[in-house]
């Protein structure tokens, strides 16, 4: 695994705006994109919309950003 790209971004959430992180990924096979918020894996997506993993027992404060509006900003910050 080698790690390509990192990008700090900021979405607006209901506290106000928050800081993520966007680590891009290679596993030879499969590029994906590590979404981190306050340092936790929030969830992993692949380019071709695919949502490898999504972090369902993260605290309460990760889960408002599982919301289908948020996803479709994670695959616009990854140009999917």
């Amino acid at each position: 695994m080698e790690t390509l790209h990192k990008e700090a971004f900021q979405l607006k959430g209901p506290e106000g705006m928050e800081e993520f992180e966007l680590e891009e990924k290679d596993f030879g096979d499969m590029v994906v994109y590590d979404v981190n918020h306050k340092g936790r894996n929030l969830m992993t997506l692949a380019k071709d919309g695919a949502i490898v993993f999504i972090n369902f027992d993260g605290p309460k404060e990760d889960k408002h950003f599982l919301k289908l509006s948020y996803l479709n900003q994670f695959f616009e910050k990854i140009g999917g």
